[in-house]
């Protein structure tokens, strides 16, 4: 894929995203061979690392310990197989826990970071296995 690829993806996305790519939450685009060719300002600060070491590359060689090895098979699997997925794991990167979930689109698959509160999450769960054993 050539840089002018690149660029039209990234226009499409800033375009169709726009209030994705501006939000507080990493957001990160791959094309269907796991290169990294779009990533907002907010990923950046996530992965500690510039546009210009991302862009074009693919995840193995940009991302290969931001992610736990679990993680990083599941996003492969449902990029491959185009599925859209949501997981919660621990970044020790980030060093909280992220609700990761991405997005299948015709020429490219679109991720989202999403820092959540452990806390707030345990208790939402609680709520909705006490209402499941014991419905009102």
């Amino acid at each position: 894929m050539g840089f002018n690829d690149f660029a039209s993806f990234r226009e499409e996305i800033e375009s169709s995203f726009s209030n994705v790519v501006k939000s507080q939450d990493a957001f990160l685009a791959i094309d269907y061979k796991l290169s990294i060719f779009y990533l907002n300002a907010v990923a950046e600060r996530y992965f500690k690392k510039k546009k210009a070491q991302l862009i074009g590359r693919a995840l193995t060689v940009s991302l290969p310990k931001e992610w736990p090895v679990a993680v990083y098979n599941v996003v492969q699997t449902n990029v491959v197989e185009k599925r859209p997925f949501e997981i919660k794991y621990y970044s020790a990167l980030a060093n909280q826990w992220i609700n990761l979930s991405g997005s299948p689109f015709e020429n490219y698959f679109r991720f989202t970071f999403r820092s959540i509160d452990h806390k707030q999450a345990v208790k939402a769960e609680l709520r909705n296995h006490i209402r499941w054993e014991y419905p009102t």
